[in-house]
This record gives structure tokens, sequence and C-alpha cells, in this order.
């Protein structure tokens, strides 16, 4: 009976209906048409099962942002890789002018005649 009455109280129903303005809000400025369309599915397939307005947003949000990945939580070590390959890419464009520069007509210069 404890759940039954959670569920239905005013303060629950407010609190997932600021969640869900702010996870749609995300979803349209990361340009992520998928997941308002997955939540807005979710949460009327959850409307026809519960009616109960709170339960079926919390079911949208949990099934657009945990099965689906709509979050999109990215691992920071990815950007560390392009940083080494761009730093590695300079390195080596650097030594390229710097060969050039001691030997214009050498291999790989523009000024090979």
């Amino acid at each position: 009976m404890k759940l039954d009455k959670i569920l239905k109280s005013k303060v629950l129903y407010y609190v997932a209906l600021v969640l869900m303005v702010i996870n749609v809000l995300g979803y349209v400025s990361l340009g992520s048409t998928e997941c308002v369309v997955i939540f807005g599915i979710t949460t009327y397939l959850a409307n026809m099962f519960t009616k109960n307005r709170s339960l079926d947003i919390l079911c949208g949000l949990f099934v657009a942002n945990v099965v689906f990945g709509c979050g999109r939580v990215k691992e920071g070590f990815e950007g560390l890789e392009v940083k080494e390959k761009k730093h590695h890419m300079m390195k080596m464009q650097k030594h390229k002018e710097d060969q050039c520069k001691k030997n214009p007509n050498g291999k790989n210069c523009k000024g090979k005649k």
C-alpha cells in the first residue's frame, strides 16, 4: 500500500515532469529525434497499461536513457587517442619541413624538379 501511495503523490509527479522536460530539451538540443520518439512511444505504451502519469514518465525515461542509451555517455579516453594522433601527425609534418629546409630538392619536397 505504501508504494501505491508514493506513486500517486503529486511530488513524484512533478519531479518526473521536471526530469522529463530536462531530458526532452537535452534530446532536442542534441538533435536526437529518435530519442524523443522512443521516449514518447514508451510513455504512451506505459500509459496504456498503468494509467499513472508519473510511472509512465519514469518508464519512458528509463527506456530512452538506459535501454536505448540516449544519455550518450562516452569515455574520455577516446579524445586522448585523437590528440595523440594529431600530435604525431604534426611531429611528422614538422620533421618533413625540416628535411625540406636542409635539402629542398629531396624526396617529398615541393621544390623537387
